[in-house]
This record gives structure tokens, sequence and C-alpha cells, in this order.
């Protein structure tokens, strides 16, 4: 009887490890995707056709953190400079589209996609201040309200909360 139960037990162990190394593996040999890099206004649709849809797929956003979002950005814009080949903007990119898509509706967002040099020909993006990507902006009624830089500091829908709940007390 104690066999049994040490094996169990190390089936139990051993299935979740192997499971997460197989989705692991599954990310690692997934074939890279190549793709144009984009300056300027870009759409969601030319980057979900490249390597951000892989992303996105695994994602699991915080679910508190969306259903206290959907009611507050009804003021809310939010303008994302990106930079396609950044590895950042990668990550992060497709986590802000998941979070959108759990929204119902909310669209009231720009991309804007640069190069190396920060430059978004023919778009100019010289007055928003952009240092590292992705860079979300947070407007309310076109004032700036708070910026998530690179990487959140929790997560993308948790830091968007909070510079929104902040902004409003």
């Amino acid at each position: 009887m104690k066999k049994i139960f040490l094996v169990l037990f190390i089936v139990n162990l051993a299935v979740p490890a192997f499971c997460q190394q197989d989705v692991n593996q599954q990310r690692n040999n997934e074939p890279a995707k190549s793709h144009e890099a984009q300056f300027g206004n870009c759409t969601r649709k030319a980057l979900t056709d490249s390597l951000f849809l892989f992303e996105y797929r695994y994602y699991k956003p915080d679910i508190s953190s969306i259903y206290a979002l959907r009611p507050i950005l009804v003021e809310i814009s939010i303008t994302v400079v990106l930079g396609t080949k950044r590895e950042d903007s990668q990550n992060h990119i497709p986590h802000f589209f998941k979070i959108m898509d759990m929204m119902k509706g909310y669209d009231n967002y720009h991309l804007i996609c640069i190069d190396r040099n920060k430059q978004a020909v023919p778009v100019s993006v010289a007055g928003l201040n952009i240092v590292k990507v992705p860079t979300f902006i947070v407007y309310r009624k076109g004032i700036e309200i708070g910026r998530i830089v690179e990487t959140p500091k929790q997560n993308l829908e948790k830091d968007l909360l909070a510079i929104i709940v902040k902004e409003r007390n």
C-alpha cells in the first residue's frame, strides 16, 4: 500500500512538471514568423499577424482588475508607442490586446510604431517624451494622467487600474 502511495505521489509531482515543460517547449519551438517592422500609425491587425499573436494565447489577465476597469474606461484613451522588433513590446502588446478584448468593445486606443531612433515618420512622437518602449500613455479628456513605461510594475491591467483610480481620487 505504501508503494502505491509513493508511486502516486511521484506521478503527481512529475506530471505537472512534464506538462509545463511541454508548454515551454512548444513556445520555444514555435516557428518564428517573420514580419516587417512598422513605423508610424500601425494597426492591430498588422501586429497580430506577426510574432505578437503567440504571446496573446498564453496571457491570463487578472479578472478582478478587468472587472474594475470596465466601467471606468469610458472617458479614457490610451496611446501605445512600441517597437515591433523590441522584446518588451513583443511581450506586453499582446497582453494589452487581450485586456482590450476582455473590455468588450473598448477600442479607444492608438498604436504608434517607432524605429530604433524613436522616430515614427510620418507621425511625430517628439511631444510624447518616449524614453523606452512600449510606453502606454493614459489620457482622460485629452490630458495625460499617467503612463506605463517598458515594463508594468505589477501587470498591465493592475497598473492601468492604479493610474485611473489614483487620478480619480
